[in-house]
């Protein structure tokens, strides 16, 4: 990679070099170039880890360490960021300092702050990368790739070797989760899927596609495997997603037919997948028919899907009682108690941590400031990937972003991404580093393909 071109730190060789085609020989400043090294090598091997082994986190924070001098080094303050790299900033700077408030003056775990710092940690991680890397946009975005790369091809295996019994050739009862929730695991792999399936569709090209057509089956029917096992049907529902952009961007590269093709393809792996994780769960439509046209109160089956159900109803019912600022990041489950949710003393619900919805569970917590502060980072990366979109050459980035963050926007529908951390560090990382790529002067030039 081009180094900053502050001296006396010009390019080095380098594992990421390999994707760049921009590999210079060395030169003299052997500390920077080998401390460089290993912050990149640490941070690829923590991020491809990340959520199958508890040892990903030891990676990850050696090249926070490592690359810190090294950025303090490259003085980024020298450069000028864009305005909307600084607002988004700024944006999760507001959030983190709403934890703070929430810690210091209603009683919130400290684990909060920590939470919603990896936020800005991700965007660090994008300072870090863009001026390694000379701010060549290309060259970072190939990174985001080998790290999304790396981490599928982990995680899948890791999937299917602890899922699968190979003798009888049968998906073991348990779900598989690495070492957090099945739930959110399941969303890490399905995020960093969609990041390397959009890569390879855009590799396509009419006198070559057969390769790259080849390798986008092998991600989807792996990834629609890998969902299968750890059985999140929440996280299997941002599938329908990728498919769309993949066969997006495949209809501008080599047109409708084989686009059509590779969507059927996806279309139907989705089904089968689906017929497999939503049959964990037999009654969840006559659950959902009750809920919303019966009465709730003659429904006695027990599932994910009914205790959801009736957590949306106690959040909605406590939602106004608090609208501004909410009740507390921390205040659940004491809040379901409040004579507003209308939950007996007894009820099931009164253990849960969150409400299985990122929009009212953030309503419910921290009221519409802290939901703002919360989604407007993400509104200003769509803003900036709808921009892209006016460029040819930059329909990849664009669709990435709408990847990264849409995915993460229909997963919050049943989940809560602010009550994992694991999700918290890749979104964070992931779009921190996807807005360096996205921003900037549109006169830059870029590197081609």
């Amino acid at each position: 990679f081009p180094m900053s071109s502050a001296p006396p730190f010009p390019s080095f060789p380098n594992v990421v070099g390999l994707m760049s085609g921009r590999l210079r020989s060395p030169c003299p400043g052997t500390l920077f170039s080998g401390a460089a090294f290993l912050a990149t090598l640490c941070f690829l091997i923590g991020m491809g880890l990340w959520g199958t082994s508890a040892e990903a986190g030891y990676f990850y924070v050696a090249s926070i360490i490592v690359g810190t001098p090294l950025l303090l080094a490259m003085k980024p303050w020298n450069a000028t960021l864009p305005r909307a790299i600084s607002l988004y900033a700024a944006l999760y700077v507001g959030f983190l300092i709403m934890c703070i408030v929430h810690v210091w003056f209603r009683g919130a775990s400290t684990g909060t702050i920590e939470y919603a710092a990896r936020f800005l940690i991700g965007l660090i991680n994008g300072l870090f990368f863009y001026h390694l890397v000379g701010q060549d946009r290309q060259a970072l975005f190939r990174l985001i790739v080998l790290v999304a790369g790396a981490h599928w091809a982990v995680a899948v295996a890791y999937t299917i070797y602890a899922g699968v019994d190979f003798q009888q050739l049968s998906i073991v009862g348990g779900r598989v989760g690495g070492n957090t929730s099945p739930i959110s695991y399941s969303m890490l792999f399905i995020t960093s899927a969609g990041i390397l399936a959009l890569s390879l569709a855009d590799r396509i090209r009419p006198e070559a596609k057969r390769l790259p057509l080849t390798g986008i089956v092998i991600v989807l029917g792996a990834t629609t495997l890998a969902a299968t096992i750890s059985g999140s049907r929440g996280t299997l529902i941002t599938m329908p997603l990728l498919v769309l952009l993949v066969f997006a961007l495949l209809w501008m590269r080599i047109g409708l037919k084989w686009s059509l093709g590779i969507a059927a393809v996806g279309g139907v792996l989705l089904l089968a997948s689906a017929y497999a994780v939503f049959g964990r769960d037999p009654h969840m439509w006559t659950t959902l028919w009750g809920y919303l046209f019966g009465d709730p109160d003659e429904l006695q089956y027990y599932s994910g899907t009914s205790v959801r159900y009736e957590l949306w109803a106690a959040a909605i019912s406590l939602i106004p009682e608090q609208l501004l600022f909410g009740h507390g990041i921390s205040s659940m489950p004491e809040v379901l108690r409040h004579p507003a949710a209308g939950l007996p003393e007894g009820s099931r619900l009164l253990y849960y941590g969150h409400i299985h919805n990122e929009y009212l569970d953030l309503l419910l917590k921290t009221g519409l400031v802290g939901f703002v502060l919360f989604y407007a980072p993400m509104v200003v990366a769509l803003w900036l990937a709808i921009k892209r979109l006016a460029n040819p050459a930059h329909h990849l980035w664009a669709l990435v972003v709408m990847w990264v963050v849409g995915a993460q926007l229909i997963y919050g529908v049943t989940s809560v991404m602010f009550a994992h951390a694991s999700t918290i560090l890749q979104f964070g990382v992931y779009l921190g580093m996807l807005v360096f790529v996205v921003a900037g002067d549109e006169k830059q030039p870029v590197a081609t393909r």
